[in-house]
């Protein structure tokens, strides 16, 4: 595993991660998008040949940068779900539970289509267009994540 690459903007610190994420180190929060979970289920219900045990390895990568940046906040950019729930959301609801102490905020992709009560019995915080951080250094730096909803 490669070692993630420190990048300064606006005096805030952020870690590039080869594992897809960055780490936002002075909010605590690590930042992704397009984790489409229930995917490979997806496509096996379309009888499309796809192993389950991508799914697994996308979860463990991820509970990985977890154990490692230990953040507080999740920012999820976006299609965090694929489509309808399947067998493979019941397996995130079992590992979210691992990770309860994280807070999630999701910023809603048009693949985002679960119900608001299983976002809401996941512990996942919606963000429906746009969400606006502002950290409180002197240069009163802050980020905007936007995700464009078709």
């Amino acid at each position: 595993m490669f070692s993630p690459h420190r990048f300064i903007l606006h005096a805030q610190t952020l870690w590039l991660s080869p594992a897809r994420c960055i780490y936002w180190e002075e909010e605590k929060a690590l930042i992704l998008s397009d984790l489409h979970f229930g995917k490979t289920g997806h496509f096996r219900k379309s009888g499309i040949s796809v192993p389950q045990n991508i799914y697994k390895e996308d979860l463990q990568r991820l509970f990985t940068q977890i154990q490692f940046f230990k953040p507080s906040t999740l920012l999820i950019a976006g299609d965090m779900f694929h489509s309808h729930a399947n067998k493979e959301i019941d397996f995130f609801s079992k590992w979210r539970n691992d990770i309860q102490e994280v807070s999630i905020v999701l910023i809603k992709g048009n693949h985002d289509i679960l119900t608001d009560k299983f976002y809401k019995e996941a512990g996942i915080n919606i963000v429906k267009k746009k969400l606006s951080i502002k950290h409180t250094a002197p240069e009163s730096f802050g980020m905007i994540f936007d995700c464009k909803i078709d």
